[in-house]
Formats: C-alpha cells, sequence, structure tokens
C-alpha cells in the first residue's frame, strides 16, 4: 500500500497539503532525509508517527525503529500514537499483525527476532542491545538555551554519532526532521560531513520554508551529486484552507512581525 493511502486510513480528517504527498513520495524511497520545515506543519505527525507505522506495517517481522526526540515524553508519545494506528480497524484489516510485547516506549510483532519493531527514547536514552532498520530523528534541538549551547549540540552529535547511528542494519536509512534553528545543529552537521566525505552517509535534503517568495529558498539537495533541485514559488507553505498545519500568508506575517 503506497504511503499517502495508508495515511489517508490513518487520519482520514487530515487533508494532505503538496508537501506532505512530496514527503511520503521521498519516505517511500530508500535514501537517508534531513527534512527542516516550519513548526506546526505536520512534521512530528507524517514521520515519527504515520510514517513510522507504515515501516512497520509493511514489514512486521523484519522492520525496527528507533524515534529519537529532545525529550523521553515526546518519544513516548510518538511510539504509543504509532502502536494506536496501526490497531485501527482500517489498518489492522489489512495488515495483521500480534504484539508479542508492549510498554509505553517498545512494541515487538509476534513472529520476529525478538528485538522491538519500534522503540522511542530521548536522543540521549538507551539503545544498547537494539538494531534499526529505520532511525527517525524528530527536533533534537529543544530550545533556545540548546541552540545556543555548543557544548549541547556536540553533545547531541556526539551521542548520535556514538550511539543511535551504530545501531543501523546494512541497508538502514536514517530520516532526520526538524525545524532548524542553528547551522551547528545535527542536520547542518550531517550535510558537512556529506559533502566534506563522500564516503560517508548520504542524504537528501529537503529545505521546505514557510514562505518562498524568491523561489530560492525551497529546494531537494543531493549530497552525493551535489545537485539541487528548486521548488516553485510560493506565498505559504500551505495551500489547503482549515488544517491544523494551515498558516495563510497573513499568519505568516503576523507572526514574523511578533
Amino acid at each position: 500500500m503506497r504511503l499517502l493511502d495508508f495515511a489517508k486510513l490513518a487520519r482520514p480528517q487530515f487533508e494532505f497539503d503538496w508537501f506532505h504527498e512530496l514527503l511520503f513520495h521521498l519516505l517511500e524511497g530508500e535514501d537517508n532525509l534531513l527534512i527542516s520545515m516550519p513548526p506546526g506543519s505536520g512534521k512530528t505527525e507524517l514521520v515519527m508517527i504515520v510514517a513510522a507505522a507504515w515501516f512497520v506495517a509493511e514489514a512486521p517481522t523484519k522492520a525496527h525503529v528507533i524515534a529519537l526526540s529532545n525529550a523521553e515524553d515526546l518519544a513516548r508519545l510518538a511510539c504509543a500514537n504509532a502502536k494506536r494506528v496501526l490497531a485501527l480497524p482500517e489498518i489492522e484489516d489489512r495488515f495483521p499483525m500480534r504484539f508479542a510485547k508492549e510498554t509505553e516506549t517498545a512494541f515487538t510483532v509476534e513472529g520476529g527476532d525478538g528485538r522491538p519493531a519500534m522503540h522511542a527514547t530521548g536522543i540521549f536514552g538507551q539503545v544498547t542491545g537494539m538494531r534499526a532498520t529505520h532511525v527517525l530523528v524528530d527536533d533534537v534541538v529543544k530550545n533556545l538555551e540548546v541552540c545556543f549551547s555548543p557544548g549541547q549540540l556536540d553533545k547531541i552529535w556526539d551521542n548520535y554519532q556514538a550511539v543511535a547511528e551504530t545501531r543501523l542494519l546494512p541497508g538502514g536509512r536514517v530520516i532526520v526532521v526538524g525545524t532548524r534553528w542553528s547551522q551547528a545543529d545535527l542536520t547542518g552537521r550531517l550535510i558537512e560531513r556529506a559533502l566534506s566525505n563522500p564516503k560517508a552517509r548520504q542524504f537528501t535534503l529537503v529545505n521546505l520554508a514557510a514562505t518562498n517568495d524568491s523561489g530560492l529558498d525551497s529546494f531537494l539537495l543531493d549530497t552525493k551529486t551535489k545537485e539541487q533541485k528548486l521548488l516553485p514559488r510560493y506565498s505559504a507553505l500551505a495551500r489547503k484552507a482549515g488544517q491544523p498545519y494551515s498558516f495563510s500568508r497573513g499568519g505568516l506575517d503576523s507572526k514574523r512581525a511578533d
């Protein structure tokens, strides 16, 4: 099942916009992804919950999703909601599976290798003994204090390299999503590493700005080929009104003024 169709079953009340469909297409692929989006644009819902559930549904006995957030409670929320998606009757009918073990931060599918199908924790949490087909990372720069602290940014980077990235199985994917507040954040360092060393893990960077009047602020960048694809101009990222993410241009200008 295509991810967009899965998402419509999981969230029938949600109208997915053009940029959500773009991300669904990329999430269906095999690339490692760095996704930068404005606050409130549906990134956590899209990646950490719906896509995480889809990864498990497509390969319930083989998928191992490690989900990392800036805090334990946010990771716990993502895991619980992904599990709820898989338990929805509309999803369960198409992807029947039994859960051998469930906690607030993990669940295991019967018939697998005994390791969790999904395990969620904070960026500094424990993943010892885990293996991952997918490492999902969501908004690990928690606030301005972290943003302006080189020491804390270094700590996030060191922990990601030493702990999270070492859990990946061969062919595993890294998907980082968030709003960028610092050039020295995790996304920035992964871009720098990829561009400076062709043998390092390569990514597709998806930069979706709140506004794109110039036509230069929203783009896709392949760190391997260094090819950049500019996205069409727009006044406001959202095109569909009445959704939680649907900030109009007037609303965005008001936010900027505030």
